[in-house]
């Protein structure tokens, strides 16, 4: 959505407040959009999440264990960046409600998924990806195409890959 024309003030001071409020720039009104399509696409992902029983931080945390298996605490911890301690914490909650188990590896615990927690992650993914695939729809496989490769220049000019 395009910000609407107005006339710009003749004072400067009111007309540098009016340009900071109403960018016309279309780098910046691009980005006020993705900021304004996530934040409604979160909002509903962190609900599906709810159904689940599961927040963004669990949800991360069985992703990463569950793409491999067996790694170590610490492994989960660098990958996430994240503190040991924080990572005790979210593996604690997890482990008492059935969701991972922890092994014994010489000095350290590897980590698994539970099959209940493969079940709810399989789920909690098929119904997330719903939500991200509602939003799009209003975009063909071209413009889905084209938009994925439009950010991917994006993170690339600014060194976020």
């Amino acid at each position: 959505m395009a910000i609407q024309e107005t006339e710009i003030p003749s004072d400067p001071a009111a007309a540098r407040l009016h340009n900071a409020c109403r960018p016309s720039d279309p780098a910046i009104q691009a980005y006020v959009g993705l900021r304004r399509v996530t934040a409604q696409v979160d909002r509903q992902l962190d609900a599906v999440l709810r159904t689940h029983g599961l927040n963004r931080g669990q949800l991360n945390v069985l992703l990463t264990i569950g793409s491999d298996e067996g790694l170590t605490q610490q492994d989960l911890a660098d990958r996430l960046g994240l503190t040991k301690a924080n990572v005790s914490q979210l593996l604690s909650r997890l482990e008492a409600n059935g969701l991972i188990r922890r092994e014994p590896v010489a000095r350290a615990y590897a980590l698994y998924l539970t099959d209940t927690s493969r079940d709810q992650l399989i789920t909690a993914v098929e119904d997330q990806e719903a939500v991200i695939r509602a939003h799009f729809a209003g975009l063909n496989v071209l413009e889905q195409a084209q938009l994925q490769t439009l950010v991917a220049k994006i993170e690339h000019a600014t060194g976020d890959e």
